[in-house]
């Protein structure tokens, strides 16, 4: 039989050491985590014990905290909308419409509407070549293809369009003559010919561009309507003359628009406005400087003096008795 040896820190036998049941590292570190783990049992049994009870106690506000946190755990992309899913500041996936999980605070969602949309372009004025001024109204159809490029290629896209659309309106007009202006349907080919290719880059489709309204400003009008009037005022000299009036007479009647009047008389007229003029500013000057001299301090007094003397001789030239006789 083989020689059993006890010590005080195990059992030793045939001279081979064999572990026994004290403290060691292993066992120290075990213990640790034992008290954590059941540390967090106990405090997630109680956390979920008093969410319980609160739930039961105010279900109204647990149902919205339940719904603010799914939704801010994804979002809702609605029907003729697209949405790019960003995570980490990367596109990840593109987001078809319905519910898409994402993780909070981490991941982004950017959403844009895919239907058809129309873009307006406020008054512009636009010089042609002749030197005419004209008031243009611009409108653009367009939808979105690629959601990824109308993210990322541009800031922006409809303000890049507004000025884009803006652009391209003065690059169709500068060159066009006026007769050019009335054919609306080859003017709106040009300009939506010229928006496709820069919002192709964009992801953008153009539907339609055209032109609402084309009208020239009142300095314009005269000019172009110039020869025209010129021409109805010949007309109708020759049929005065026709009718037997002197020449001087039909030249008064329709060389203008305004009647003759006489420069002596306007000349007249600014005369009589500067006098007027004159006369109150003196009368103003006048009037202010006796009021300033009323209020003086040796105005005051020669007042005071010339009041105090005019009592004193009232007194002796009237017939009453003296105050010392009267007692």
């Amino acid at each position: 039989m083989r020689a059993v040896r006890r010590t005080g820190r195990g059992t030793r036998q045939d001279g081979d050491a064999v572990k026994g049941d004290g403290p060691t590292g292993d066992s120290e570190t075990d213990a640790l985590l034992r008290r954590v783990s059941s540390w967090l049992a106990s405090a997630g049994a109680w956390i979920w014990a008093e969410t319980l009870h609160f739930a039961r106690e105010n279900p109204f506000v647990t149902a919205a905290a339940v719904a603010g946190l799914v939704r801010a755990c994804g979002t809702t992309v609605d029907s003729g909308q697209t949405g790019l899913l960003f995570s980490f500041g990367r596109v990840k996936k593109r987001l078809d419409p319905g519910f898409h999980l994402m993780i909070p605070f981490l991941q982004r969602a950017r959403i844009v509407p895919t239907r058809s949309r129309t873009l307006e372009l406020e008054n512009q004025r636009i010089v042609t070549e002749e030197g005419l001024v004209y008031v243009v109204r611009a409108n653009l159809v367009w939808r979105i293809e690629d959601i990824e490029k109308a993210l990322i290629e541009v800031d922006d896209v409809v303000e890049g369009m507004r000025q884009l659309l803006a652009i391209s309106v003065q690059e169709v007009l500068r060159g066009v003559a006026r007769d050019q202006l009335r054919n609306v349907r080859a003017l709106d080919g040009e300009l939506e010919a010229c928006m496709s290719a820069p919002l192709e880059v964009w992801g953008v489709a153009v539907e339609r561009a055209g032109f609402q309204s084309i009208s020239p400003s009142r300095r314009s009008i005269r000019v172009t309507q110039l020869r025209e009037r010129v021409t109805a005022r010949h007309q109708a000299y020759e049929a005065l003359l026709d009718a037997g009036l002197e020449p001087a007479a039909c030249i008064g009647l329709v060389g203008t628009r305004h009647m003759p009047r006489r420069r002596a008389l306007r000349a007249s007229r600014r005369d009589r406005m500067a006098r007027r003029t004159r006369a109150v500013t003196t009368l103003r000057r006048r009037v202010w400087n006796e009021l300033e001299a009323a209020h003086t301090p040796e105005a005051v007094k020669e007042k005071k003096k010339a009041e105090k003397e005019a009592q004193r001789k009232a007194w002796l030239s009237g017939e009453s008795v003296s105050p010392s006789a009267s007692d």
